[in-house]
């Protein structure tokens, strides 16, 4: 079910691939996502088989960023959906914080995984990187969504001006472009 955009269904065969290609085979995994909204990614992650536990961060809270329509009325049905979706789910641990006051829940280098799928605007972005790929071991997927360039002429800026600080935050961060991106504008890097 999408409750927002029509082009999220097919982006997501798009993620899967991301899926296929970083998760397959893996075994109990601890992963964070960051950004769970309905839970169509969380879906997917878990549908995986990887992961031991998947802490699912999101405040699911109106108004954060007037340009975000993800922001908007439809996220309390989003969180809504996301609850029915996984209720029962143990792998899942359902965190409703914004993701700086839940951040030292996690050691340093205890983390498998993270997808970071949040707040983009480019100071969030840039705090839930500094904040989260330390968390991350040596060897792990620090991967996220929304790696959108502003300048790029295919882009409906309309729909995605509010995603565009995640591709500056992620390049400055690691001060070189992802090591593979998707279709769906997902990245992925892997931790030294």
């Amino acid at each position: 079910m999408d409750l927002i955009y029509p082009q999220r269904k097919a982006n997501m065969s798009h993620l899967q691939d991301f899926v296929d290609e970083y998760l397959k085979g893996k075994k109990d995994l601890i992963g964070i996502e960051i950004g769970s909204y309905a839970g169509e990614s969380t879906s997917m992650l878990v549908k995986s088989g990887a992961f031991k536990t998947l802490y699912c961060i999101d405040p699911w809270q109106m108004g954060y960023d007037p340009k975000d329509c993800c922001a908007g009325n439809s996220i309390v049905f989003a969180e809504i959906f996301f609850d029915f979706k996984h209720f029962m789910n143990p792998i899942i641990k359902k965190v409703k914080a914004h993701s700086e006051e839940v951040v030292n829940r996690f050691k340093d280098n205890s983390i498998d995984f993270i997808y970071i799928d949040g707040d983009h605007r480019y100071e969030a972005a840039k705090r839930d990187l500094n904040n989260y790929v330390p968390k991350v071991k040596p060897g792990g997927i620090i991967s996220g969504h929304d790696y959108v360039d502003p300048n790029d002429p295919t882009i409906d800026a309309k729909c995605f001006k509010r995603v565009f600080g995640v591709k500056k935050a992620v390049d400055e961060y690691f001060k070189t472009p992802p090591i593979k991106t998707y279709k769906d504008f997902s990245w992925v890097q892997i931790k030294k």
